[in-house]
C-alpha cells in the first residue's frame, strides 16, 4: 500500500478542523439559532420570575445582555425589556403567561423572517471555507507560495540533507523550493480580506458600498512587494546568480520564511512581526471601528499602515543583497582505489557490486558531515557530492567486507581545503586495511 505523504494528512486534518469549526459556528451563532436561543433563555427566566425575585437569579444580567445583539429587533427587545422591568419582586402567574406569550410570538415572527438571512450565513460559512480549505491545499501541494526556482546544480548535497534527514531520497530535482516570504504575505491577505468581505456582507448583512483604503492599500503594498520581489527573483536567475532560494531547500514553512543565506535575518524576522500584528489588528477593527461605522470593512490607522510599508521597503532593501555572497557549489567525484597491499583486491572489484557500498563522509571546516551518494554513470566505484567552497576539508571512506569477506575493514582519507576550484573536481581515495 502506498504511504500517504504527511503534507496531505495535514492539509486534510485542518481542512476538516477548519471546516466543522465554520459549521459548528453557524449552528450555534447563525441569526435564526441567535433568536431560539434568546427565546429558550427568556422562557426559562419568565418560569423562574413567579418564584423569584430578580436579584436572586445569577443568569438575569447575562441574558438582558443578549439583548444588545443586532439580531433583536425593536418588537422583541422591547418585549424582553418590559419583562425585565416589571420583574422585580416575585410575578404572578397571569403576569408571566403574559409576558411569555407577548416574547414567544416576537421571536417567532423574527425566527421566520431570518430563515433566509441564516441560508446567506451558511452560504458565507462554506465560501470562506472553500477559500480558507483552497489556499491550504495550494500552499501545500502546488508552488504557488515557493520561491522560483533557477538552476538546481547550486543545491549543495549538505543542503539537501538538512531538509531531508527522514529520507534516503537525496536527489536534488525533488527537493522543494523554500516558502516565499512575500508570496505568502500577499496569498494571506487575499485570503483574509476575501473572507472578511464576505463575512460581512452575507454573515452580518453590512451595507458596505466600495472597499475601503485599508483594504487597498494592504493589497497594494502586499502586491507591491511580491511585483518587486518576483522582479529581482527573475534578474538574478537570468544572470545565473547563485541563490539561497535554490543552495537552501525547503526546512519547514517559518524557518523559510525567516532565513535567507546567512540564516535567520532581521529584516525578514521584522516584516513577519508587523505582517502578523498587522493582521490581528484587522481582526480587531471589524468588531471595534474607530469611528463606530459598521457598514465598512475594518480600517487601519494611518501609522500602522505606513509602518507596515516601511516594514516591506526594508524587507525588499535588504534583499537585493541576500545572494551578493554566495559561491557557486564545487561537485566532487570521488573515485575509489584498492592499495596492492589489499590481499582480496581482485576479488572485491570482481564482485558486481565492487566498492558501491562504502560509506563516504565528507567532513566541513565547521564539523558538518556530507555523504557522498554513488555516481549513476559509475555506481561501482565511483560516489558524487556538492559542497561549498571554503567549507570541504576532510574526505572519510570506509569498506566493509560481507558473506565471504566479512572482517574485512579498508580505510582510506583525503585532506585539503577547495579554495577557488572549477566547478567540478575529481578526487582518488586509496583504500587500505585497517591496522
Amino acid at each position: 500500500m502506498k504511504k500517504v505523504p504527511a503534507g496531505t494528512w495535514i492539509v486534510m486534518l485542518l481542512s476538516v478542523l477548519f471546516l466543522g469549526g465554520m459549521i459548528i459556528y453557524w449552528y450555534n451563532y447563525n441569526a435564526k439559532a441567535t433568536i431560539a436561543d434568546l427565546q429558550k433563555d427568556m422562557k426559562t427566566l419568565v418560569d423562574t420570575s413567579v418564584i423569584l425575585p430578580k436579584a436572586k437569579v445569577s443568569n438575569a444580567v447575562r441574558i438582558e445582555q443578549k439583548l444588545t445583539n443586532k439580531d433583536v429587533t425593536a418588537p422583541l427587545n422591547l418585549a424582553c425589556s418590559d419583562f425585565f422591568k416589571a420583574w422585580n419582586n416575585k410575578l404572578t402567574k397571569a403576569q408571566a403567561d403574559t409576558f411569555r406569550t407577548r416574547i414567544d410570538t416576537q421571536a417567532g415572527i423574527l425566527k421566520f423572517a431570518y430563515a433566509a438571512r441564516s441560508g446567506n450565513q451558511l452560504l458565507a460559512v462554506l465560501l470562506i471555507s472553500v477559500i480558507v480549505i483552497t489556499f491550504f491545499c495550494l500552499a501545500f501541494f502546488t508552488n504557488l507560495l515557493r520561491d522560483p526556482q533557477g538552476s538546481t546544480s547550486n543545491t549543495t548535497q549538505l543542503q539537501i540533507e538538512k531538509a531531508f534527514w527522514e529520507s534516503m531520497d537525496n536527489d536534488p530535482e525533488k527537493a522543494s523550493p523554500p516558502f516565499s516570504l512575500s508570496r505568502t504575505q500577499l496569498a494571506v491577505w487575499i485570503t483574509i480580506i476575501s473572507s472578511v468581505y464576505l463575512y460581512a456582507i452575507l454573515w452580518d448583512k453590512r451595507n458596505i458600498g466600495e472597499i475601503n483604503n485599508t483594504a487597498l492599500l494592504l493589497m497594494g503594498i502586499s502586491a507591491g512587494t511580491f511585483a518587486v520581489g518576483a522582479i529581482m527573483d527573475t534578474t538574478e536567475i537570468e544572470q545565473g546568480v547563485v541563490r539561497h532560494q535554490e543552495a537552501q531547500p525547503s526546512i519547514n514553512f517559518f524557518r523559510d520564511l525567516l532565513t535567507d543565506n546567512n540564516g535567520i535575518s532581521v529584516h525578514r524576522f521584522q516584516n513577519v512581526v508587523w505582517t502578523i500584528v498587522s493582521i490581528m489588528v484587522y481582526f480587531y477593527r471589524y468588531s471595534n471601528p474607530p469611528d463606530h461605522n459598521f457598514n465598512n470593512l475594518p480600517t487601519l490607522d494611518t501609522t500602522l499602515l505606513a509602518l507596515t510599508g516601511i516594514s516591506n521597503a526594508t524587507y525588499l532593501t535588504l534583499k537585493t543583497r541576500e545572494n551578493v555572497s554566495l559561491k557557486k557549489p564545487v561537485t566532487l567525484n570521488i573515485k575509489l582505489l584498492l592499495d596492492d597491499s589489499v590481499a582480496e583486491k581482485a576479488a572485491i572489484l570482481a564482485t558486481a557490486e565492487g566498492l558501491n557500498k562504502a560509506v563516504i563522509n565528507i567532513i566541513t571546516s565547521i564539523g558538518e558531515e556530507i555523504h557522498a551518494m554513488p555516481n549513476p554513470a559509475d555506481a561501482k566505484d565511483t560516489f558524487i557530492a556538492k559542497v561549498e567552497p571554503d567549507k570541504f576539508q576532510k574526505i572519510e571512506a570506509t569498506w566493509q567486507g560481507k558473506d565471504a569477506m566479512a572482517g574485512i575493514k579498508l580505510n582510506g582519507s583525503f585532506a585539503a581545503i577547495i579554495k577557488d576550484t572549477p566547478e567540478e573536481q575529481t578526487i582518488e581515495i586509496t583504500l587500505k586495511k585497517q591496522q
